[in-house]
């Protein structure tokens, strides 16, 4: 026995493959073996626009706007669909959990902030017209399907459930490293890498994301710089228990000390991060940004009043940035032992520098440092060649979900000066150096 449902969402899909644009993902929920299908609206009978290099700025060569998303449920005993076809309050209860698995997954992993999990407002009142609302089908076969409720036809005819004001600016955008997370986390692939790299802040980052589209600048610059007070909360948990050893009784003292978020902010970035990292973020906006936040909690003053929308955007956008940061320098911090080993490898093999980053969604930053020139022309591509596979053997023991052409840019420089001779990226060889 098969069912499957509809639900309109707003996405804008980008990406660089065409059987990308309607993507098409299998998981399981309890007993049941579920589909999750992207439907596109059609342009010149295509699914996709090609996006021409002059008309956008990035490196994307097509584009699609999902309408909708179909789900199907097929199980593995079919009495058991049957049975809930028989009581419709518990088909509807089963129909919510699934649907709200792929759109509390889209939303979070995927930073689609214009999805909301389903929330029928007549779920207890009338069960049919959330039926009817979702579209649900049944079959037998899985190929010829009719509707639950013979009515949805009408309903969504009238367009009762189905709407779509069409404007760009209601679409959350979605990239191939989020979808791929996405992909994961609906799958339930991978959780562990996904917790990790999309922690629980990020819930308040997509949040304070759609208080910001809706104007809503008083909730959109507390949810930012609550994101920020756990990401940074966390960094400097990790920071002192893998950098300096501390033991958790000294970090817990530590943090439970009269030690506000500003004052943090003031000390720990500046003391902790590297030059450059430090260099990125403009900590006077942050720190606007987050007095701004003091005064709407504790004071609740109108503090807002006078404050441009282009400040607020620069404030909340440079609270994220840094959440970010934060959180990328944790993960790299607890991975740090383990990417070390992986360069002890290569450093013994090929007697070269190695440092290897990990960055977020399986991607990983290399450099290697060696004498690459003879009087100032590039040698050692054989040399090159061998580093990239052993390279790549060893991160795909550790991640089993690495693609090296996709994932994976390592950087050759020279060791006397530190000049940048090649980088291998998309399974190329650049030489920069001649």
């Amino acid at each position: 026995m098969f069912i499957k449902f509809e639900w309109p969402v707003k996405i804008i899909i980008f990406g660089n493959k065409e059987g990308e644009m309607q993507p098409e993902i299998n998981f399981g929920v309890k007993n049941f073996k579920c589909k999750a299908h992207f439907n596109s609206i059609s342009y010149l009978g295509k699914p996709y626009v090609e996006i021409k290099e002059e008309n956008i700025g990035n490196n994307y060569k097509y584009f699609s706007r999902i309408k909708t998303i179909t789900v199907e449920v097929l199980d593995d005993n079919e009495n058991i669909l049957k049975d809930l076809i028989e009581n419709k309050k518990l088909l509807l209860e089963q129909i919510i959990l699934i649907l709200n698995k792929v759109l509390k997954c889209l939303r979070i992993y995927g930073w689609a902030h214009t999805v909301h999990e389903y929330s029928p407002k007549y779920y207890e009142e009338d069960v049919n017209f959330s039926l009817i609302e979702l579209g649900v089908k049944v079959s037998e076969d899985g190929k010829n399907f009719h509707y639950l409720i013979d009515e949805s036809e009408k309903w969504e005819m009238f367009g009762f459930a189905k709407h779509d004001t069409g404007f760009i600016h209601e679409y959350s955008y979605l990239f191939p490293s989020k979808l791929s997370i996405v992909e994961d986390a609906i799958a339930d692939r991978n959780l562990d890498i996904i917790k990790e790299e999309e922690p629980i802040e990020t819930e308040f980052i997509v949040n304070s994301r759609e208080h910001l589209l809706n104007k809503n600048y008083r909730l959109s610059i507390i949810e930012s710089v609550i994101a920020l007070e756990i990401a940074l909360t966390r960094y400097i948990r990790v920071y002192f228990e893998y950098i300096k050893k501390f033991s958790k009784n000294k970090i817990d003292k530590f943090l439970n000390a009269n030690f506000d978020l500003s004052t943090r902010l003031y000390i720990i970035p500046v003391l902790t991060l590297s030059v450059n990292d430090y260099s990125e973020i403009d900590f006077d906006l942050v720190l606007k940004g987050v007095g701004l936040r003091n005064k709407l909690i504790h004071k609740g003053e109108d503090c807002l009043s006078g404050v441009s929308e282009d400040e607020i955007n620069n404030y909340i956008s440079k609270i994220i940035k840094l959440s970010r940061l934060l959180s990328l320098k944790t993960i790299q911090m607890k991975t740090k032992p383990k990417m070390r080993d992986i360069a002890e490898k290569i450093r013994t093999k090929f007697r070269v520098g190695c440092v290897i980053l990990r960055l977020r969604n399986h991607r990983f930053s290399v450099n290697i440092y060696f004498t690459f020139s003879i009087e100032g022309v590039f040698f050692g591509k054989n040399k090159v060649v061998d580093i990239i596979d052993t390279l790549s053997e060893l991160l795909t023991k550790y991640d089993n979900d690495i693609i090296p052409k996709e994932h994976l840019i390592v950087y050759f420089r020279d060791i006397s000066d530190m000049k940048l001779w090649a980088y291998w990226s998309q399974g190329k060889t650049i030489t920069l150096q001649q």
